[in-house]
């Protein structure tokens, strides 16, 4: 499975693994043996002979995540990576399914990435219930389906995208909270909402590919509260000198890697270039001061490689 960025990709979504209803080891390549199959299930916790009986669509959300795992491990590519390694599933799942895959690749020759920034995000906004949210390129909707868990159903989230095919695609996986979701498609720079309507405006990898950043930031202000709050997790600038030096040979890779693995190197030389132009975090903290916004602050993560800024409306 590969990173795809959905303004890259605009109608397409990840790879995604088919479910026939059957019991969830049918669905398994053939090719594999049936030791192998619940070998690979058993490595990352789903290790009950009930479990691989029954059909994907009845398994809980940490069952689900599992038994993909399962799949990735055992039927993908030597190099595995996966955006949101956590989108699912809570911590400690999350931490259970690391450790076991860990486990089990040193057995093989794959290498397994994952990226997870999102409860970086919900954890410094400290949501209250009875919140408002819009949750803007959002997509499937990882960042408002956290939201909800963090408040357990007690608040609103807007899944606003320019893209119906990924709002579609996340309206298909039936959150516990859905009653809850709302989806929007528009534009960042065209938000079809009243003013002062949302207690919190959030955007997740998205304002990069904003057509007109400026016009999103007043956008975002507009329907804010008063009191609201704007946060934003992007790629950002490595602050320390030696790792941004390593990191500057990595991205060059990037466009390579992506020929290989999906044979399209042009994605992914875009997604380096506009990381590579996005504004600094002191420079990007300025421009959200500069569209009305008070009290920006920012964060780094993974010592600048993402940064997640925080900002207020007065």
């Amino acid at each position: 499975m590969c990173i795809r960025d959905r303004h890259l990709y605009p109608n397409t979504i990840d790879k995604e693994l088919q479910w026939t209803g059957n019991c969830v080891i049918d669905d398994f390549d053939k090719r594999f043996s049936l030791q192998e199959i619940t070998s690979a299930c058993s490595s990352v916790g789903f290790n009950t002979i009930p479990a691989w009986l029954r059909p994907y669509s009845v398994l809980s959300n940490g069952e689900k995540f599992r038994v993909e795992m399962a799949r990735r491990i055992l039927e993908d590519n030597d190099t595995i990576v996966i955006d949101e390694f956590t989108s699912v599933v809570d911590r400690q799942v999350a931490k259970i399914g690391s450790h076991a895959i860990q486990k089990y690749i040193r057995k093989t020759n794959k290498k397994f990435i994952a990226l997870s920034c999102h409860y970086d995000i919900i954890d410094w906004l400290q949501p209250k219930p009875g919140m408002s949210i819009v949750d803007v390129a959002g997509g499937t909707g990882d960042i408002s389906k956290r939201f909800l868990k963090r408040v357990k159903g007690r608040g609103k989230a807007n899944i606003c995208d320019p893209n119906e095919n990924m709002l579609e695609n996340g309206s298909k996986n039936i959150h516990i909270y859905e009653n809850c979701i709302s989806r929007t498609c528009a534009p960042a720079e065209n938000l079809p909402f009243n003013d002062k309507t949302f207690d919190a405006y959030i955007v997740s990898f998205g304002i990069r590919n904003f057509n007109d950043i400026n016009k999103g930031l007043e956008e975002a202000l507009r329907v804010l509260k008063p009191g609201g709050r704007f946060m934003c997790l992007e790629f950002s600038k490595l602050e320390n000198s030696n790792l941004a030096k390593i990191y500057d040979k990595y991205s060059l890779m990037i466009p390579k890697v992506g020929k290989l693995v999906v044979g399209d190197e042009a994605p992914y030389q875009y997604l380096v270039d506009t990381i590579e132009k996005f504004p600094s975090q002191q420079e990007f903290r300025k421009i959200i001061e500069n569209n009305g916004f008070i009290d920006v602050e920012y964060r780094n993560i993974f010592n600048g490689v993402v940064a997640i800024h925080s900002a207020w409306k007065k």
